[in-house]
């Protein structure tokens, strides 16, 4: 994870691109990635991605139970 991670960094930061078109392009795919570093790379958050997805991560980061590593009160929060 942390090689691709580094490697996409590279690839997709804003400040290596001239073009503004394609600087926004690489602002938005730079903070996909960043985002998506951030939950697998989160012993907490990786769990809640892999049972509920993302909007299960929102979920856990709005209500803050993503501490707590309780997947089934996130699951009755989102329905």
């Amino acid at each position: 994870i942390k090689t691709a991670y580094r490697r996409l960094c590279l690839l997709y930061h804003p400040d290596k691109h001239l073009d503004p078109t394609a600087k926004m392009n690489a602002a938005r795919l730079f903070d996909r990635i960043q985002r998506a570093h951030h939950v697998l790379s989160s012993p907490q958050l990786r769990p809640i991605y892999d049972s509920l997805g993302e909007e299960g991560v929102r979920a856990a980061k709005q209500l803050g139970s993503y501490l707590s590593n309780d997947i089934s009160e996130l699951r009755e929060g989102l329905e």
